[in-house]
Order: C-alpha cells, then sequence, then structure tokens
C-alpha cells in the first residue's frame, strides 16, 4: 500500500515509517499509531517528532486521517521511534471547564442554541483562539435552542458532544486548508 505520514512538509514513508495504522470512526475520538526508523531519519525529521506535532497520514496520495503526536517512545535496541496519538478531536479532551456556569437564555425571547453552548465551550471555557493559524471555528446549523445550559467540571470534548447529540448533528475536527 502507498502510504504515508506528514508533519509540516516532511513527508515519512518507506524506510522511514512503517506499520500506519488509524482508526477513525464518526463522531468519536480516533487514534493513531506508526514505527519510525531512527537511523533513516534526518536530524530535521527527528527534531519534528515531539509531542503536540500535527499529523496527517495518507493513503494513495490522499489525506485519510488527522492527528496529533501524544506518545513517543524509543526502542533502543531496535532504533526505532513507536509514535501514538489521537485524532484533533483529541485536543478538546485535554482542557476541561473548571467552575460550574450557567448559560441562559430569555433575554428578549432568545434562547441558546447548540451551536452557541459549542462556541462557549470552545473558545471561553476552552481558551482556543479563533484567529492565526491556530484558529478554531465552528460551522454547521444552529441545532436545538434550549432555556439553560450547565456548564460542569468536565472536558471540552464532552461539552461539545453533548451538545451535538441533543442537536441531532455529527460532530468533526478538521484541519481547513483555505481556499
Amino acid at each position: 500500500m502507498n502510504d504515508s505520514v506528514w508533519i509540516g512538509s516532511a513527508e515519512l514513508r518507506g524506510a522511514k515509517a512503517y506499520n500506519i495504522y488509524f482508526k477513525q470512526k464518526l463522531n468519536q475520538v480516533g487514534r493513531f499509531e506508526f514505527y519510525a526508523v531512527k537511523n533513516a531519519l534526518s536530524t530535521a525529521e527527528r527534531a519534528l517528532l515531539v509531542p503536540g506535532a500535527i499529523v496527517r497520514i495518507s493513503v494513495a496520495g490522499t489525506i485519510r486521517f488527522e492527528g496529533y503526536v501524544s506518545i513517543i517512545t524509543e526502542d533502543k535496541s531496535r532504533k526505532i521511534y513507536e509514535i501514538e496519538g489521537y485524532s484533533l478531536a483529541g485536543i478538546l479532551n485535554t482542557r476541561t471547564t473548571r467552575t460550574p456556569v450557567a448559560l441562559r437564555g430569555g433575554v428578549d425571547g432568545d434562547l441558546i442554541t447548540g451551536k452557541q453552548i459549542v462556541q462557549q465551550a470552545v473558545f471561553r471555557f476552552g481558551g482556543f483562539a479563533t484567529t492565526g493559524n491556530t484558529g478554531w471555528s465552528i460551522t454547521g446549523g444552529d441545532g436545538v435552542d434550549t432555556y439553560f445550559y450547565k456548564f460542569e467540571s468536565k472536558s471540552i470534548l464532552d461539552h461539545v458532544v453533548g451538545a451535538a447529540k441533543s442537536s441531532g448533528y455529527d460532530w468533526r475536527v478538521y484541519i481547513d486548508e483555505g481556499a
């Protein structure tokens, strides 16, 4: 199979990366893993293998998975790195809401939409940026209307999943290449 791992503009395939595995299901946090051969990597490529690095896995030239590195284990006897990580949705699981906060509607008869709940969770409580090369955006319809939503102490991902379920929507996190 013609598969490869991209970290930035560096492509790892063939003698550099093997046993490339990923699993992605709708509305779930996917995961990936692969082995990188230490001696086959250049110094610049080794420098890219750090926790938090964004990884893209392509199959036959098409990007099929986007994620970030969470664990790098070096096997010194075999001179390989085992790299593991999660899909980009897993980033939402790294931050949590701490203090319970109630989000209320009702001003001039306005209600809170599912999209507004997700926006508050991601931007206000999650602290994710809306601009720049690391900016996030929320796309899709408004979802279910509600009068009240309470942010409990749990991960941002749990709030996004809850709003998506109540709205009857699917959710996905992906890199936008722009136009």
